[in-house]
């Protein structure tokens, strides 16, 4: 499997805290399936300040190494929408913009957005044109998490027929945030809305990657074609910079 979304790093965000926990935390993806993953560390995020990209990159070497092969990890982020993401959009297409390029998904043009838990701010689809207008592609995180998403999923269907990727919570499919987030998930799989299935792992105690048993969910589902499509071969195409048949 690929997993475009997990907090991996120690030290930069709510995901472990030592290395000892970022190893752990790796082999137990390594354990689960994974054989890639992006580190996707938080941005603009009230909770804790924007990690450096030189030291995100510092780390995953280290990781990378002391992971021997079993998994290898890539750079990303997890990028909160608030209206600093428009300045950041704007950036992109400069000649000095290597920095801001850094928040892309593993050196492609995906960028993972998250929405806040409650609402849809507005000039979101606004945001969502002008990041395809530079050819960057958003990649809505979680959003089976959003209440606002749930009460009214065409706002979903619309940011699909934008152009947006849809990507949600391995612990969403098994229940851990809750039946509405699930039943509204398993209902967005098979109406062909999602993309893409991630761990979004913190930590073996708090948020453990349970890519595995969401994968079983999904077979017993949808057939194991829908999960290959979910867990393997959609993420792969991303983190190759392809589109999505």
């Amino acid at each position: 499997m690929i997993d475009l979304h997990c907090h991996v790093l120690p030290g930069v965000d709510d995901g472990p805290e030592t290395w000892e926990e970022a190893l752990a935390l790796g082999a137990r993806l390594a354990d689960e399936g994974v054989t890639l993953a992006v580190a996707t560390p938080h941005f603009f995020w009230a909770r804790s300040p924007n990690p450096d990209p030189m030291m995100i990159r510092a780390h995953l070497a280290r990781l990378n190494h002391a992971l021997q092969g079993r998994l290898r990890l890539l750079p990303g982020a997890e990028v909160r929408i608030v209206p600093e993401v428009r300045d950041w959009a704007g950036r992109l297409t400069s000649s000095s913009a290597n920095g801001d390029r850094a928040l892309l998904l593993a050196g492609t043009s995906s960028v993972l957005l998250e929405l806040p838990p409650e609402i849809v701010p507005p000039g979101v689809e606004r945001l969502f044109f002008e990041l395809l207008t530079v050819g960057v592609r958003p990649i809505l995180a979680h959003p089976e998490r959003n209440s606002a998403i749930r009460r009214r999923p065409e706002r979903l269907r619309r940011f699909v027929e934008q152009g947006c990727y849809i990507q949600v919570d391995a612990p969403s499919l098994l229940g851990d945030h809750g039946q509405e987030a699930r039943r509204a998930a398993l209902r967005w799989i098979e109406a062909e809305l999602v993309h893409v299935v991630a761990s979004d792992a913190h930590g073996l105690r708090a948020r453990p990657p349970k890519l595995r048993r969401a994968w079983e969910e999904i077979v017993r589902a949808y057939g194991e074609a829908v999960a290959r499509a979910l867990f393997i071969e959609n993420p792969k195409a991303i983190v190759e910079g392809r589109d999505l048949a």
